[in-house]
């Protein structure tokens, strides 16, 4: 073996070796992005949903044509469970155990609001939800990297 070559000899290694935790850290970012982005679109999908389910799917008015109080409770709690299942479908699978409220921090709540000045009435549902990065996984990461998502989405509803 001539000198020059042995001098040479395992540089690709170190230099590999220099490399990985860099690489490592980019392909941790794009993981962590994914999922990210995963859940962001999963708790858009149950606000949205939940709210054109109580827009479209529930009869407000009564015989007289009016709807009462109780009936807008009635449609918040219908439209806050339906909510619910849609996130837990999309974030634990269908007929999974796991559900949102065994998450800290988990919470789908509807609710309902009359404006009486102009008497219009709005559908609220707002979805949180608890989202562990993947960097908090690290050993001695763990504190200060899980972030809340929070989507909040309000429909007018209009006499037909």
């Amino acid at each position: 073996m001539s000198a020059r070559r042995w001098k040479n000899r395992g540089i690709a290694a170190l230099e590999f070796g220099l490399w990985l935790p860099v690489l490592m850290i980019a392909f941790g970012g794009v993981v962590d992005l994914t999922f990210w982005m995963i859940t962001q679109s999963a708790i858009t999908r149950a606000s949205r949903d939940g709210c054109r389910y109580g827009a479209a799917f529930t009869k407000l008015t009564t015989n007289d044509g009016t709807a009462t109080e109780d009936d807008f409770n009635a449609l918040a709690d219908d439209t806050e469970v339906y909510a619910t299942d849609v996130l837990n479908a999309i974030m634990f699978g269908i007929g999974s155990e796991t559900t949102c409220a065994e998450l800290a921090g988990c919470s789908v709540e509807a609710s309902w609001e009359h404006d009486v000045v102009q008497d219009l009435v709005f559908l609220t549902v707002e979805v949180n939800y608890p989202y562990d990065s993947v960097v908090g996984q690290i050993p001695g990461l763990e504190d200060g990297v899980t972030s809340r998502f929070t989507m909040v989405t309000q429909l007018q509803f209009v006499d037909p």
